[in-house]
């Protein structure tokens, strides 16, 4: 209905995280019993707590951004709780003036709101991320790592690294100062380290290599034409690599774990990516806990028996 992420953020400035509130809005909503007047009660006490400005993107940590989206999925659960005891909103959020459709809708997309209603969940199109960046550097990480695996060039002898992808995705990983927003610094990193985990991601020893430091000074990022015709909000990229004596690429039309690639990712791909990251913390006895509880998720009464696995001194 919003035309998107882009419309939101460039036509509006505003962090479209927020509508997620929403959604949380009507499924506590729903889980609560409530009528068609709450629904609507929850879904404007919602919005009202969690609307944000897409300034804050410009952070020098990057740490506001989860802030947002959990203060949506807050927004959402308050607004039905309060709607559910009796506080009460505008019953009219979406159509009234100066409500959703007048503020942020595109015109002749009004329909889009309800659109496959109760047959497509956006969830089932969720994007699990195997590499420990920003989104958008996904597909170069991907591809870096693939052409070295395939052709065994020597890092030495890398005299340029071009990255073309969409034109937005590309101005938010452009040359930022935190190492794992930033498309050079991680592509380095890769290249270097030969894989891009959370220790390699985070690694101050990696991030200060004069190895590193050289590959990324020779990174060129460009935000490319053709990617924004065919998926402006994509996460696709193209790499090149060049040598003395000739050049090397590979394109990227989805990284792995984007809900448009195929093969899907499977029980196993997300066993090996949690794994590496949460036996060291919490042992294996209780990431094996966790990770059953994760996979037959539809049978968990309480969210609390799989959170709480994390926590430190979780159940044993």
């Amino acid at each position: 209905m919003t035309g998107g992420l882009a419309p939101m953020m460039g036509n509006h400035g505003i962090d479209p995280g927020s509508l997620h509130s929403l959604g949380a809005a009507f499924a506590c909503a729903r889980l609560l019993g409530l009528d068609v007047n709450r629904h609507l009660f929850a879904a404007a006490l919602a919005l009202q707590q969690s609307v944000a400005l897409n300034a804050p993107y410009g952070e020098r940590r990057h740490m506001s951004k989860a802030f947002v989206t959990g203060q949506a999925a807050y927004a959402g659960v308050t607004g039905a709780v309060l709607a559910a005891t009796g506080f009460e909103a505008s019953d009219n959020i979406f159509e009234a003036p100066g409500g959703i459709i007048d503020t942020w809708a595109e015109p002749g997309r009004e329909e889009q709101l309800t659109k496959d209603l109760g047959a497509d969940y956006a969830v089932m199109g969720a994007n699990f991320k195997f590499y420990s960046a920003g989104y958008p550097i996904h597909s170069p990480v991907e591809a870096v790592l693939g052409l070295r695996s395939e052709h065994g060039f020597a890092l030495d002898d890398i005299e340029r690294i071009t990255v073309r992808m969409p034109s937005h995705p590309a101005s938010v990983v452009d040359n930022r100062s935190m190492p794992t927003i930033c498309l050079q610094h991680m592509v380095a990193v890769a290249l270097v380290a030969g894989k891009l985990g959370f220790d390699e991601a985070h690694s101050a020893t990696l991030h200060n290599d004069p190895d590193v430091l050289r590959l990324k000074s020779l990174v060129v990022l460009i935000g490319d034409t053709e990617f924004d015709r065919a998926q402006p909000q994509g996460r696709g990229a193209e790499v090149t690599i060049e040598f003395g004596g000739g050049s090397v690429s590979r394109r990227v039309e989805h990284p792995r774990g984007h809900r448009f690639r195929t093969p899907a990712p499977t029980w196993d791909d997300l066993r090996g990516k949690w794994e590496d990251l949460l036996v060291r913390r919490i042992g294996q006895g209780r990431f094996d806990q966790f990770f059953q509880a994760c996979a037959s998720l539809e049978s968990v009464d309480d969210v609390n028996e799989v959170s709480g696995l994390l926590g430190v001194g979780g159940m044993s």
